[in-house]
C-alpha cells in the first residue's frame, strides 16, 4: 500500500502533522507495509493467533480500537474496542468499527508506533484479568 492510500484511514488532524514533519512521513510510508497485512473483513473469522496491526486512541485517555480488519473502499472494519481504554474491561468487545467517523474525531489518534497484539492476547487479559478481579 502506498503512504497516500494509507492517509485515507488517518485521523484528519494527526495527518496534518505527519505532513509537516519528515519523521513521521517516513513513519507512515513503513506503516504502508504493514497495512498491506490487515486482512480483508472476514479474513480473520475463528483465527485467535490474528494480530491486530492498527491500534486508534482517544487522546483524552478513554477508548481504543485494535483493527484485525479492513475494507480500504468503504473503510470499515473488525476489531475490538475498549471505550473505558482497558482490554480487560467486561464491556469491550470485538465489532465492527467506522474509520471514516474515527478519523472525523479531533480526539482520535492512530497509534503510529504500536507494535502488533493478537487476538488471543486481548483473550487473555481480558478473561484472566477478569477473572482476578472476582467479575
Amino acid at each position: 500500500m502506498k503512504a497516500k492510500e494509507l492517509e485515507k484511514i488517518i485521523p484528519w488532524q494527526e495527518l496534518i502533522c505527519i505532513r509537516r514533519s519528515r519523521e513521521l512521513r517516513k513513519v507512515l510510508e513503513e506503516m504502508a507495509d504493514d497495512i498491506d497485512r490487515i486482512p480483508a473483513l472476514r479474513g480473520t473469522d475463528g483465527d485467535k493467533n490474528a494480530e491486530c496491526v492498527l491500534h486508534y486512541f482517544d487522546a483524552c485517555g478513554s477508548a481504543d480500537w485494535y483493527v484485525f480488519e479492513i475494507d480500504m473502499e468503504t473503510k470499515q472494519a473488525f476489531g475490538y474496542v475498549a471505550f473505558s481504554g482497558d482490554i480487560a474491561d467486561p464491556d469491550a468487545e470485538f465489532g465492527y468499527i467506522d474509520i471514516s467517523g474515527l478519523c472525523k474525531s479531533a480526539r482520535i489518534n492512530l497509534d503510529l508506533h504500536f507494535s502488533g497484539i493478537t487476538k488471543a492476547e486481548i483473550l487473555r487479559r481480558k478473561y484472566s484479568e477478569t477473572a482476578l478481579k472476582g467479575e
